[in-house]
């Protein structure tokens, strides 16, 4: 449990400095809209932690926030590629599926800043250092390759068939399910106040 602590406040302690770097682009000054954006992501976002305990999302999490402050920072290529590559091969290890949403935001993040083929070769040496990393960590974890590969199929198969019985009722009880995760969350208050405070930033 400390560990989980500790990962927790590193977390936090990112996503502040990813938020201050937002707001305060272009050597801005704080405005009160921007103070509520702040504190409402704060809200939502710190409510999130008591929800993985002892999951793998607890890593997920940081790595993503890993992942955004290095592409809002102005580093060179090659040092945003080998952050990206390294918290990539770290993400795979620990979420393979967030590894996926994962790859797709560091694309997001060089094709807005580089040309098509700067971002190529990026991405590619990118995908390269994070399965030599992958593969690394499982080499030396308890569980080898072929058993972790095992595992991410049989919790692909219970997602599938979980999806599949909200299905077999109906497609008003598979929308039902979205809704309920996305609009009926305790923090969804949290993210109508970002969602409302967002614009304003976006305008400055």
């Amino acid at each position: 449990f400390l560990v989980v602590a500790f990962i927790n406040s590193i977390t936090v302690a990112l996503f502040v400095l990813i938020l201050y770097k937002i707001v305060k682009q272009n050597n801005q000054p704080l405005s009160w809209y921007k103070v509520v954006l702040i504190a409402a992501a704060l809200v939502g976002f710190i409510a999130t932690l008591r929800i993985y305990d002892l999951r793998p999302e607890i890593l997920a999490r940081l790595f993503f926030l890993i992942i955004f402050l290095t592409g809002i920072s102005r580093l060179s290529l090659s040092t945003t590629s080998a952050i990206f590559g390294m918290t990539l091969g770290f993400m795979e290890a620990s979420h393979p599926v967030g590894a996926i949403f994962a790859l797709m935001i560091i694309g997001l993040f060089i094709s807005w800043r580089y040309k098509i083929s700067d971002t190529v070769k990026a991405l590619t040496l990118i995908v390269v250092m994070s399965f030599i990393i992958f593969a690394s960590i499982l080499q030396l974890s308890p569980f080898k390759t072929g058993e972790f590969l095992k595992g991410v199929q049989i919790h692909a198969i219970d997602i599938y068939d979980h999806l599949n019985n909200l299905l077999k009722n109906g497609i008003d009880d598979f929308i039902l399910f979205f809704f309920r995760a996305i609009f009926l969350s305790k923090y969804a208050f949290a993210y109508a106040l970002i969602a409302i405070m967002y614009p304003f930033l976006i305008n400055r």
